[in-house]
C-alpha cells in the first residue's frame, strides 16, 4: 500500500513535463529484459504517485511505500500461485533502481524535458486515446468498438485465468480503438508498436482483429 499525505497537505498536481515518463520507460525496459508484465514490477499508481510527490532524498523515497515493496496481486484464486512464480524476478529489481531513475529525472533542467500534451487534446488521427468515457461518448462508434474489444479481452482473461490488465495494457486497447479506421490496420503490428510483447500479440491479435471489424 502506498503511503498517503497527511490530510492538511495538498497533493500536488501531476507535472505536464517529461519527468514521469522516465520511470515508465525504465519499468518497460526491465519488463522486456525479464519477460514480465510491467505492472508486476511497478504499478501505474506508484509511478503516478512518484511523479506527484517527487521524492528528492532517501527519507521522501521511503515514504512512497509502493516504490519499496514487491508488487503483489491477490485475486483469491488459483491465479495467486501464478503471480508468485514471478517473485524471484521481482526481487531482482531493487527499489534503488526506481530511486536512481527518479533522481536522474529530477536532475534534468526544464529545457531538456519534453512537454506532455493534455489528455484528450490529440488530433483525430493520433493514437493517444483519452481515458475519460465522457469523451468516448462523443464518438459512439469508437465507444462501441472499445466495448467489443474489452469483451473479447475479458473472455480471454477468463479462459486463461489471467487478469485482463496483464494480458494487455488498457491504454493500448484504448489507443487502438480511438484511431481512425482501425479495421484497416495490422492489429498485431500496432500492438507491437505500442509495446505489447510477442506472447500478448499471439494471444489476442486475431480475436481483437475480428472484434474491430
Amino acid at each position: 500500500m502506498a503511503a498517503h499525505l497527511p490530510h492538511h497537505q495538498t497533493r500536488p498536481r501531476p507535472s505536464r513535463t517529461g519527468r514521469g515518463p522516465r520511470l515508465w520507460t525504465k519499468r518497460d525496459e526491465l519488463a522486456r529484459r525479464y519477460d514480465i508484465a510491467p505492472t508486476l514490477l511497478l504499478s501505474d499508481a506508484s509511478i503516478i504517485e512518484a511523479a506527484e510527490r517527487k521524492p528528492r532524498n532517501a527519507r521522501e523515497f521511503r515514504m512512497v511505500r509502493s516504490l519499496n515493496e514487491r508488487v503483489r496481486i491477490h485475486t483469491g484464486g488459483e491465479q495467486d500461485k501464478m503471480f508468485e512464480r514471478y517473485a524471484p524476478i521481482q526481487r531482482i529489481v531493487k527499489p534503488s533502481v526506481w530511486k536512481t531513475t527518479i533522481q536522474e529525472a529530477l536532475a534534468l533542467p526544464e529545457r531538456d524535458l519534453p512537454s506532455m500534451p493534455a489528455m484528450g487534446c490529440q488530433g483525430e488521427g493520433e493514437s493517444n486515446a483519452p481515458r475519460a468515457m465522457r469523451l468516448w461518448d462523443r464518438r459512439p462508434e469508437r465507444r462501441e468498438r472499445l466495448q467489443r474489444v474489452r469483451r473479447v479481452i475479458n473472455q480471454i482473461a477468463e479462459d486463461t485465468r489471467t487478469p485482463a490488465e496483464v494480458i494487455i495494457k488498457p491504454q493500448i486497447v484504448r489507443n487502438l480503438c480511438w484511431t481512425d479506421d482501425p479495421a484497416g490496420r495490422d492489429v498485431a503490428a500496432f500492438l507491437r508498436e505500442q509495446g505489447a510483447r510477442d506472447w500478448q500479440v499471439r494471444l489476442i491479435a486475431a480475436s481483437v482483429s475480428r472484434a474491430i471489424l
